[in-house]
């Protein structure tokens, strides 16, 4: 009796899987450039808002590709191209175009926080369109220059949407035929820009 209860016993012990030691695994390092204002970056945004030029005004679609790199913390130098379209601004003109090629400067105080502030400064040339095409009005051209102020929610590890309103304002000229004149332009837009950074 004695015997055969050892056996069983032993049988039992034999049956019971042996423990299996669990190792910790420590996460993995964080990406530094997950949702933060660094390095690369790509900004293309559409938006409308008034325009006024000296003989017209109306509604301004903008249009902004941007290309840069940061600097420092939360600091952007780049250059870009911008178009500016007042729609239908007057009966016989389709539209009035400023675009531009710009440098720009943009900086996050908080660079994993969406806030932002923008400058530009750029050359661009004014055209007009008539019945779908471009009419002749000079090289009427100058400098143009932008600020603004945005703000980007992310929506993935390095990209944001958000909205940016700016003030363009253009100083442009043509001195065809030796006569000199002047061109203003001014738009204020709020766009809806996407940011890859």
């Amino acid at each position: 009796m004695f015997i055969a209860c050892l056996a069983a016993t032993e049988l039992a012990q034999a049956e019971e899987p042996e423990p299996v030691a669990l190792e910790y695994a420590p996460p993995g390092p964080r990406d530094p450039s997950a949702y933060n204002h660094d390095g690369f970056f790509l900004r293309m945004g559409l938006g409308f808002g008034p325009g006024w030029a000296d003989d017209y005004n109306g509604l301004t679609a903008n249009v902004e590709f941007l290309l840069g790199g940061t600097l420092g913390s939360g600091f952007v130098l780049g250059a870009g191209l911008n178009t500016h379209t007042m729609l239908s601004p007057a009966d016989d003109v389709t539209a009035l175009q400023l675009g531009s090629f710009a440098l720009f400067a943009t900086w996050y105080p908080d660079p994993r926080s969406g806030l932002n502030v923008q400058t530009l400064l750029g050359y661009g040339q004014l055209r007009l369109y008539a019945d779908q095409r471009e009419q002749d009005i000079g090289d009427v051209v100058g400098l143009v220059l932008g600020g603004g102020v945005g703000y980007d929610l992310w929506v993935a590890k390095q990209w944001s949407l958000g909205p940016a309103a700016r003030l363009t304002y253009g100083s442009l000229g043509d001195a065809q035929n030796g006569a000199e004149s002047h061109e203003s332009w001014v738009s204020a837009s709020l766009s809806l820009v996407a940011t890859h950074h």
